[in-house]
Formats: structure tokens, C-alpha cells, sequence
């Protein structure tokens, strides 16, 4: 798991604290709503609650993933206000209280 938490932040998370799908997705009925007017924010938010989930396991093993998730969090907070998806905004919702930034 610490692994790929450590993947996603090195490679996956741009500097502003998004993480952006760069290739194809074949089974676009898997993304549980990823696609649409705000897949960049529904991406980040499902992205920080796998990274606050995998926290405790990975604190001691992945030393930015502290600092990963208050850019996703900050990210995110910034997007919040103009989100007009329902999805997209109980989405964000969760991630933002699940790591205390709501």
C-alpha cells in the first residue's frame, strides 16, 4: 500500500495538489462519476480520502505524504465554492471533513 501512496504522490500529484488522470480510461462505467464537468476535483478528492485512509499505515514510510494531503486539501478547498456537480460536491464534502479541512 505504501508503495502505491508513494507512486501517486511522486508521480500523479502536480505542484498545485492535483492529481490528474494523464491516460485513457477504458471502463469509463468504473469511475463512479469521475467524468464530467469537474474530473480533475472528483479525482483529487477521491485520491485524499485513499491517502488519509492509508496514513497511519504510511506516515513513517512515505515522508511528503503529510504535506500531499494538505496540498489536495488546499486544492480542494479553493475548487469548493464553484463546484455545481451534486456528485462532485458531496464528493469533495467527505474528503474535506474526512482530513478536517470543512
Amino acid at each position: 500500500v505504501c508503495g502505491a501512496v508513494k507512486w501517486l504522490i511522486l508521480e500523479k500529484q502536480k505542484p498545485d495538489g492535483i492529481f490528474q488522470e494523464d491516460a485513457p480510461v477504458i471502463h469509463k462505467e468504473m469511475v463512479g462519476g469521475y467524468h464530467g464537468a469537474e474530473p480533475e476535483v472528483s479525482l483529487t478528492a477521491f485520491v485524499l480520502i485513499a491517502l488519509h485512509e492509508a496514513q497511519e499505515i504510511c506516515k513513517d514510510r512515505v515522508n511528503s505524504l503529510e504535506r500531499s494531503i494538505s496540498k489536495a486539501a488546499e486544492y480542494l478547498t479553493k475548487r469548493y465554492q464553484l463546484l455545481a456537480r451534486p456528485y462532485t460536491v458531496a464528493l469533495t464534502s467527505y474528503a474535506l471533513a474526512l482530513t478536517g479541512h470543512l
